[in-house]
């Protein structure tokens, strides 16, 4: 806006020029002004009507803290380069309440040619954040005129994973098979060959794929995976109470601070070769996803970012947490504690 109005400004000067002395050479460069703004717009308008423009992002997730890198490709079949083109990037997390924020990049493009550019975006919360590129325009060289690019909707989505904290636990949780006898006829059962297989089940998130048993799965009409390593009795359950007192003011950075904490946990278990699997409850039943490696880690991380939160009405959450304390042996509290048993522990510096 400033360029076109300093440009409007140059040839109302040189039209009072014109009026007060009328040479030739005023009447050249006022004629060339107008023609050249005149031809400036056309070219902008008719280029923009060619140019193509992709986005793509680089990553499917990133932790909570990193920068997220998308490129915009930019194909110019006109001759001319192109030195300006704006497009308003809006970033929305719909799982916190729709937040948008907006900005603007500027990227270029050689004639005859494809160009690309990087751009980079960092959100502040955990979440699931939407990319969506809109308002391209392309300017023309002095910056005053543009027009309009016409491109399909652009848009690509990525998670934003909690930050994984050291923590030390100075007591190890037991399995849902619980210690003494019962753990070792498990053990026992399951061998000391990892590649044997001792058992088969329904498939379930988080499984890997390459653990589905597909002449059983065709047989039985249902994905059946193959156990290898861990029966289900000895995976620890962690569980995620979603109760908070006052949901108004829970706040995302409140539920950062929590999922950081899920995070580390689920890291801690990974690095010590622990099976675990995370548990919450929705409106009617409970959910779990089960987590062996890193790998199933950070798709547990992401299911995480979209799990419900309740209000704590009536001591009704601290009921549950006591009925279930034996099959729930570890619980994540959204007020920053955690139980492993009976022993709590602070936020364990997250």
């Amino acid at each position: 806006m400033k360029r076109k109005i300093f440009y409007f400004l140059l040839i109302i000067l040189t039209f009072l020029t014109v009026l007060v002395n009328g040479s030739g050479f005023s009447w050249f460069l006022l004629s060339f002004e107008i023609l050249f703004a005149i031809a400036m717009a056309v070219w902008a308008h008719l280029t923009a009507k060619k140019i193509k423009i992709g986005l793509e992002l680089e990553q499917a997730f990133i932790f909570r803290g990193d920068q997220a890198k998308a490129v915009l490709t930019i194909q110019n079949p006109a001759v001319f380069p192109v030195s300006d083109i704006q497009a308003g990037v809006i970033l929305s997390d719909p799982v916190n309440e729709g937040r948008e924020s907006k900005r603007t990049v500027h990227v270029a493009a050689g004639g005859k040619g494809k160009d690309q550019w990087q751009f980079q975006v960092q959100p502040v919360h955990c979440g699931i954040v939407k990319v969506q590129v809109r308002e391209l325009r392309l300017y023309d060289y002095l910056g005053v005129f543009y027009g309009k690019i016409s491109a399909p909707l652009l848009k690509g989505a990525f998670a934003v994973l909690p930050r994984i904290h050291p923590i030390v636990l100075e007591k190890e949780p037991e399995t849902g098979a619980g210690q003494g006898e019962q753990r070792e006829n498990v053990l026992a059962r399951l061998g000391s060959d990892s590649q044997e297989i001792f058992d088969t089940r329904a498939y379930q998130r988080g499984d890997a794929m390459k653990n589905i048993h597909w002449k059983l799965s065709a047989k039985a009409e249902e994905l059946m995976v193959k156990e290898f390593s861990m029966s289900m009795d000895l995976r620890v359950p962690v569980f995620l109470d979603t109760h908070v007192k006052d949901p108004e003011k829970f706040t995302p950075a409140d539920k950062d601070r929590f999922l950081d904490l899920a995070a580390s946990l689920g890291n801690y278990f990974v690095e010590h070769q622990v099976a675990f699997e995370f548990c919450w409850m929705t409106e009617d039943h409970m959910e779990k996803f089960m987590v062996e490696d890193p790998d199933s880690l950070y798709y547990g991380l992401r299911e995480l970012l979209m799990i419900p939160y309740f209000k704590a009405e009536d001591g009704k959450a601290e009921v549950f947490l006591e009925n279930e304390k034996e099959v729930l042996p570890v619980r994540i509290l959204t007020t920053g504690e955690i139980y492993v048993g009976d022993q709590m522990y602070g936020n364990l510096g997250v």
